[in-house]
Order: structure tokens, then C-alpha cells, then sequence
């Protein structure tokens, strides 16, 4: 696969391309099951939105997209996100989502954040990654804490989600854990 930055056991992942954002990527945001738990869930997505997502997110210094590709077929599955990084405290937020359900319960989640934030302090030299999830998202939580991460924060009724407000949780890990 072209393009590669880097690799974990099996997922490639390399910065997200406009050649990319296909069809199936866009059916992904707009398929209820699997924008739950994403922002993206409260907008109608388009080809031409995604496309714009994907664009603009390029051209900011301050984020790295990418995409998740089966190392075994070459399949686009979901995407990754450092970002927006505060190089001033050398910190920043990851998030991802896989798209394609036939990846789900498998610990793709989890390979790909631990790959991805050892290529955060690595590469990036952050010294700490941050993330959060929805209070209800417990196998998001799980592949956090899998990945070393630990709970740093409860916010409560921090979202409005299917009708009622529920909390966040901030989830954190330091270079220095890792060491």
C-alpha cells in the first residue's frame, strides 16, 4: 500500500486522502450505528462535506488524519485524529472511529490508539494525549484504558445525547507512563 506512514500488526495507517472519501466512506457518518458516539452525528454528511473535512483538516498543522487500512486487504476502516495539538504544552487529543462493522469487537480500537499514540510521543514529541468519550461508550473507554490511558475526569451532563444530557470522560496518558 503506498503511502504508508506507519504499521501496526494489522492496520496500516497513512494521512487520509480526498481519493479516500468514497461513498461507503460518507454511508459510515450517515449510518446511525456507527456516528452514535461522533459529532459528526449532528450534521447530514455529503461526498462534498466529507471531502471538505478532509481537506481542511490536511491543511492544519495543528491535527494529523488518518486513515486505518486493513493490512491484509488494503480496506479503508475508519480514521484516526491527533488533534488539535498546543505545540506550546507539547499535548493534544486523539480520536478515531471505524467505519466499517465488520471491524468492530475485533481490538482494532485498540491497536490503533496504542500505535498511534506511541507514534504521538515518538515522532510528534507530544508529552501528553488526551481523549474523551461519552459516558455510555463503555467500549471506547475499555480500549482507552487497554491502551494505558487513565480516567482524569468526569463532566457531567457535559452533552445532549438522544434527548437527555450525559456526561464525558477524559481519559489521559503522559510520555512519561509509556517510559
Amino acid at each position: 500500500m503506498s503511502g504508508v506512514l506507519l504499521s501496526s500488526s494489522r492496520i496500516a495507517f497513512r494521512p487520509l486522502t480526498l481519493a479516500d472519501v468514497s461513498q461507503e466512506y460518507v454511508d459510515w457518518l450517515c449510518d446511525p450505528e456507527v456516528s452514535r458516539f461522533l459529532e459528526a452525528r449532528h450534521v447530514r454528511s455529503t461526498l462534498a462535506g466529507c471531502r471538505e473535512y478532509v481537506a481542511a483538516a490536511n491543511a492544519n498543522d495543528k491535527q494529523f488524519l488518518m486513515g486505518m487500512f486493513d493490512l491484509a486487504t488494503s480496506k479503508h476502516i475508519g480514521n484516526i485524529k491527533i488533534g488539535l495539538i498546543d505545540y506550546q504544552y507539547m499535548s493534544g487529543d486523539l480520536s478515531l472511529f471505524i467505519g466499517d462493522k465488520t471491524f468492530w469487537r475485533r481490538g482494532y480500537a485498540g491497536e490503533a490508539i496504542q500505535r498511534i499514540t506511541g507514534w504521538g510521543f515518538e515522532q510528534l514529541k507530544l508529552e501528553k494525549i488526551g481523549a474523551g468519550c461519552y459516558e455510555n461508550n463503555t467500549a471506547s473507554l475499555r480500549a482507552f484504558l487497554k491502551s494505558g490511558y487513565a480516567i482524569e475526569g468526569f463532566f457531567r451532563k457535559q452533552v445532549r445525547y438522544e434527548g437527555r444530557r450525559i456526561g464525558v470522560i477524559r481519559v489521559g496518558i503522559t510520555a512519561h507512563d509509556v517510559e
